[in-house]
């Protein structure tokens, strides 16, 4: 299907306006009658800031990339771009919009949700390999996050919505 929709996208150019957007239609409609996904997991978001912001928080994120398995203390995150911790929470709410412990448990829902579909692991494993510590602030972060808990969100994305 990948190589059919991709076809079609380049053939987009080509169309009438009117026919692009029919086109367009059916390529969605297709997308979303497809059984075989494949989750396309964010590594991180993009952010609009100066070339020296950019390059802290690269750094962030490619430190949290590599870490968010495992507890990470203000402290060690902030010694990461030489801040203080005060500083560096500053700098990451100014950055992001998020505080860094919500932008850390948004990161590793994310994970959680590519391993619900990409794996039949259970929740339990699946929470803890996310960098959750515990199966409560799991279920909590992820039902903030998806507004559905990890069978529901498996189940729904999988096309089994009466199961869990």
């Amino acid at each position: 299907i990948k190589e059919d929709i991709g076809y079609r996208m380049e053939g987009l150019q080509y169309e009438s306006e009117i026919d692009g957007l029919l086109t367009l239609v059916k390529i969605l409609y297709d997308l979303s009658l497809e059984k075989d996904i494949q989750i396309l997991n964010a590594a991180g978001y993009a952010f609009i800031s100066s070339p020296m912001e950019n390059k802290r928080l690269k750094k962030l994120l490619n430190y949290i990339r590599g870490h968010f398995m495992e507890p990470i203390a203000l402290q060690d995150i902030a010694d990461e771009v030489n801040m203080t911790p005060q500083s560096f929470c500053r700098f990451f709410k100014k950055s992001t919009q998020k505080t860094f412990t919500v932008f850390l448990n948004e990161y590793r829902v994310n994970h959680a949700t590519k391993l619900l579909l990409e794996t039949e692991d259970d929740i339990k494993s699946i929470g803890y390999e996310s960098g959750f510590s515990n199966l409560s602030n799991f279920f909590r972060n992820f039902k903030r996050v998806t507004q559905l808990t990890p069978n529901a969100y498996r189940n729904q994305m999988l096309g089994n919505p009466n199961k869990g």
